[in-house]
């Protein structure tokens, strides 16, 4: 499945998803449950959660034979090479082939590159604004990043089925 095709189909999950939060009357109360988390920092903090499930909408690619994945061709292609660095080490921890769809694509793959990135983050982030550490930050980035390349994974099963 290509790059634009997953963030495509992020999109409009996303979209039903706040549809569906927005439809049942759950949206303000998900917001306050964050908003007491977040305090003054809201906005940047969900943005960057933004940012990051479209990041995990093609970073599993980033392990594409050619380096021709669209993880590597943005504003965030940085990115894209910390998670192509991390698939050696996991290839040899899983015993698995460095290639496309290769130890990226596994849930363990997932797991390690979404702390990895999230612990990438998050330094930039609390040096950068000089705030304290609060482990809801990471925590949320972690789990929008992490449930975006789950997402990923089940796109190209889906894809592969058909």
């Amino acid at each position: 499945m290509k790059g634009k095709n997953h963030l495509t189909a992020h999109a409009l999950m996303l979209l039903l998803a706040l549809a569906f939060a927005v439809f049942s009357g759950n949206l303000e109360a998900i917001l306050s449950s964050f908003s007491d988390a977040f305090a003054r920092q809201y906005p940047l903090v969900l943005g960057i959660g933004l940012a990051l499930y479209f990041i995990g909408a093609i970073l599993p690619d980033s392990d594409s034979n050619d380096g021709r994945s669209r993880i590597f061709y943005g504003p965030f292609f940085f990115i894209g090479w910390l998670a192509r660095m991390m698939e050696l080490p996991l290839a040899l921890l899983l015993g698995r082939k460095v290639r496309h769809r290769g130890s990226l694509h596994t849930i363990i793959g997932i797991l390690f590159s979404s702390l990895i990135v999230v612990l990438f983050i998050s330094g930039i982030y609390f040096s950068v604004f000089r705030s304290s550490f609060t482990p809801a930050y990471p925590l949320f980035w972690f789990i929008c990043l992490s449930l975006s390349q789950f997402l990923h994974l089940l796109e190209d099963l889906h894809f592969r089925l058909k």
